[in-house]
């Protein structure tokens, strides 16, 4: 791709190589390449790429990866399965290294008082129960197996354990037969970071965005996250449920059990990050770094 076609702004050499050798990009008139701003990803890069009026997102994912249990391949897969399912954009081209290309969807966020909307909870709940009717998709996305990952990256890390983490794995392994042995139990694919970050309002339709973590596992993890993103009270949390189809107020017990699941995925993830990237000098994270001590800290209090 020659530099009179492109516009590559204050991109480095390694994303610059990256966009030249993506065909998508190949041969195009004018194309312009720029870090996307007011995104929040801690673990990824993202750039929007503009081929004439046509945009992009291109995702970079970053080499720590393999210490959070990411598998690329699988991510593939799930993303490519939830796109056919319509809950998440096209995916246009992938390489198993981490980088991912797909259509540039113009949507936002959501504030912390949009979850509280009764409309927004049951849109919510359509989006998740049309991602989990996908059945059988080559990933593996049980949270249980997960956590196991990232407890042994870790000790291999060297990071120190909390004092009960014995205790703590002996619940989770409990919690795990109980799921399965629930009559209840439906395995589907699974996002399993379902955050407010990670999917786009459109106006129209919720997009996930993100599939690191996702693949076939217990499709209330999902619902889990949901209820904690949104802070949602145990009335909305019932809405939740029962616009998803199951039996709200019945359903709140094992809800709250997942909770529970979640909040130690997040406790080993944020240990493992802390260890990979620090956390900065700012204990609140203004200084731009996140502070993933912090997180880890109240995520195991939690627990």
């Amino acid at each position: 791709m020659s530099q009179a076609n492109a516009s590559l702004g204050s991109i480095s050499p390694e994303v610059q190589e990256i966009v030249d050798r993506i065909p998508l990009f190949a041969n195009a008139p004018t194309l312009s390449v720029a870090p996307l701003e007011g995104i929040i990803s801690l673990n990824n890069a993202n750039y929007r790429v503009n081929v004439g009026e046509t945009s992009y997102l291109l995702r970079v994912g970053a080499e720590s990866a393999r210490y959070l249990g990411i598998r690329r391949e699988e991510e593939i897969e799930s993303a490519y399965s939830a796109a056919k399912a319509g809950v998440a954009p096209a995916v246009l081209y992938a390489e198993p290294c981490g980088v991912m290309v797909s259509p540039f969807i113009e949507g936002k966020h959501w504030e912390a008082e949009a979850f509280h909307k009764p409309a927004n909870i049951v849109r919510i709940a359509d989006t998740l129960r049309r991602l989990h009717a996908v059945k059988d998709v080559a990933a593996q996305g049980s949270e249980y197996r997960r956590i196991d990952r990232l407890i042994e990256s870790a000790v291999s890390l060297g990071l120190t354990l909390p004092p009960n983490i014995g205790a703590l794995c002996e619940k989770l392994a409990r919690i795990e037969q109980e799921r399965l042995s629930d009559p209840c139990y439906v395995a589907g694919l699974a996002h399993n970071d379902f955050w407010a970050n990670n999917f786009l309002d459109d106006g129209e339709d919720l997009y996930l965005v993100d599939w690191e973590f996702s693949g076939t596992g217990d499709t209330l993890t999902d619902l889990a996250t949901t209820s904690m993103a949104g802070g949602l009270s145990l009335e909305e949390q019932v809405l939740l449920l029962d616009a998803y189809g199951l039996d709200g107020r019945n359903s709140l017990e094992v809800l709250e059990t997942m909770r529970w699941v979640v909040s130690f995925f997040e406790a080993m993830w944020a240990l493992v990050m802390d260890g990979l990237r620090g956390s900065g000098s700012d204990t609140s994270g203004k200084d731009g770094a996140y502070n993933y001590a912090n997180h880890a800290q109240k995520m195991f209090e939690r627990l």
